[in-house]
Order: structure tokens, then C-alpha cells, then sequence
């Protein structure tokens, strides 16, 4: 191998070690951004989560409150029903 062969070699490993220096700095960064990133979205999910739970809370509420209505107007039939058989239909 020539002295000019070498340091073209040399050359050449020099900017490989460059490159590679470069793209574990770029590995680094895009790390970083993803974990940046994964943090930003579980604070969000969390918040959606929290939405999601009193969204169900609600509908919840809103059920018991039509299963009540519902009770209620069942209940008000009945005792017509009762009051019509016990004192006649035309009363």
C-alpha cells in the first residue's frame, strides 16, 4: 500500500468515524423528541381518560335519573289503575 493509498484510507475512515458520530447524535436527538413527544401524549391520554370518566359518570346519572321518571310513571299507572278498580272506572 502507497502513502497516498493510506492516507486516502485514513481519509476514508475519518469521515466513516464522522458519520458515525453524526447519526448517533441524530439517534440521540430523536430519542430525546420521542420521549418528549411519549410524555406529551400520556399527559393528554390521561386527560382523556378523565374526560371518558365523567363522560360515563353522566350518562350514568342520566340513566338512574330516566330509570327514576320511568319508576315514577309506572308507579302513578298502578295506583290508577288501583284507584279506578277500587272505586269504579266512572268516578
Amino acid at each position: 500500500m502507497s502513502v497516498i493509498q493510506y492516507q486516502d484510507f485514513h481519509r476514508f475512515l475519518s469521515r466513516l468515524d464522522e458519520a458515525m458520530i453524526q447519526q448517533r447524535q441524530d439517534v440521540d436527538r430523536c430519542t430525546q423528541r420521542f420521549m418528549l413527544e411519549r410524555q406529551a401524549w400520556q399527559l393528554e391520554y390521561k386527560k382523556f381518560k378523565a374526560y371518558e370518566k365523567l363522560l360515563q359518570r353522566e350518562r350514568e346519572r342520566e340513566a338512574q335519573l330516566e330509570a327514576k321518571r320511568e319508576q315514577r310513571r309506572t308507579d302513578e299507572f298502578a295506583t290508577r289503575q288501583f284507584w279506578d278498580k277500587t272505586h269504579g272506572e266512572d268516578a
